[in-house]
């Protein structure tokens, strides 16, 4: 990692751009709206007669996970949508290929370097999850897996966006095919799923919880939801199977998207 320099130069150009810090800016703007309203409603008089710190320590905290989730969906393909695809449409990737780097080096540079711009997006929920934990709510294990979990996801989508942005020659193309595989998975998906527990149920079927793995689970946003659901009913037995199998399917995605990337960058050759 050291000496790749296609690292060092899209760190360089990520780091001198205004949309880095705005975005960065953003998030933080989400969660410190998010923070206040929850601290508004605490302090309300209707409301502050039958509550408790734990009580907003923990809406407090599943409202700013929630709000991290969506900003690492939203923001965090943009990390890798077009990183190729502009090479080629600059014409710099045969410029690039023809140095004494391998393809997977050029694709290892680009894909961490997308990585630290998911990071830098995560790290501004920690202040606000710091407080909701000091405020009394979710034990920190709880608060760090959302955390982590919202990370991770957000990583998959950055690689996801960067195998697109591979395999389509345009940057617009690339762009729009995230956008699609988005709608895809986080939209289409649960509906059918939804769809297929219906007919299960009116058929008095059992097979709810393959449905679930097949359509929800899996979702980048599934294991936020199970882990606030275990936290209120302490059914982690259930969850674990859950968690791991959504970690299985965003590695073989990861896996996938880098395959797809580095045979768009091998068509150059």
């Amino acid at each position: 990692m050291k000496t790749n320099p296609v690292l060092w130069l899209e760190l360089r150009i990520r780091s001198s751009e205004k949309r880095l810090w705005l975005l960065a800016l953003f998030g933080m703007l989400v969660m410190a709206v998010v923070s206040g309203l929850v601290f508004v409603l605490f302090y309300s008089r209707s409301h502050f007669l039958n509550s408790c710190t734990a009580q907003t320590g923990s809406q407090l905290a599943w409202s700013c996970l929630g709000c991290h989730a969506a900003i690492m969906i939203l923001l965090a393909p943009l990390a890798g949508a077009g990183r190729i695809s502009s090479e080629r449409e600059q014409r710099t990737l045969p410029a690039l290929l023809n140095t004494p780097l391998s393809r997977w080096s050029i694709l290892w540079g680009k894909l961490v370097a997308s990585w630290f711009f998911v990071l830098w997006l995560g790290l501004t929920a920690l202040p606000f999850l710091a407080v909701a934990t000091i405020w009394g709510g979710p034990s920190p294990l709880v608060v760090l897996a959302g955390f982590s979990f919202n990370i991770l996801a957000g990583l998959t989508l950055a690689t996801l966006s960067m195998g697109l942005s591979g395999w389509f020659g345009k940057s617009l193309t690339s762009y729009l095919s995230v956008g699609a595989v988005l709608i895809g998975w986080l939209v289409v998906t649960p509906l059918l799923g939804v769809l297929f527990l219906m007919l299960d149920k009116a058929h008095k079927g059992n097979w709810g919880e393959a449905i679930g793995y097949l359509s929800f689970h899996h979702v980048p946003c599934a294991p936020l939801i199970q882990l606030c659901i275990a936290d209120s009913d302490g059914k982690w037995d259930i969850v674990f199977p859950r968690l791991a199998s959504a970690l299985a399917v965003w590695f073989a995605v990861a896996l996938v998207a880098a395959w797809m990337a580095l045979r768009g960058i091998k068509r150059e050759v």
